[in-house]
């Protein structure tokens, strides 16, 4: 069985309503390329204030805004 099974729901943008990139840089990773496993607690946070601080994909409708 392979360690690489990826699901193409999960690859797919259209199946999430919002979607972000970041690049993995020299310092989250170690000698062999590979991430540092405090690092992958940084990822979400990114795509959160990337989400949040978007002006063109608010991440609620203006109807579900608080009056």
């Amino acid at each position: 069985m392979s360690d690489e099974i990826e699901s193409p729901a999960l690859s797919r943008k259209e199946n999430f309503r919002h979607w972000t990139r970041d690049i993995v840089r020299y310092a989250d990773t170690d000698r062999r390329g590979h991430v540092d496993n405090a690092v992958f607690s940084t990822f979400p946070e990114i795509g959160r204030v990337t989400i949040l601080y978007d002006p063109q994909r608010p991440p609620a409708p203006a109807s579900d805004a608080y009056p």
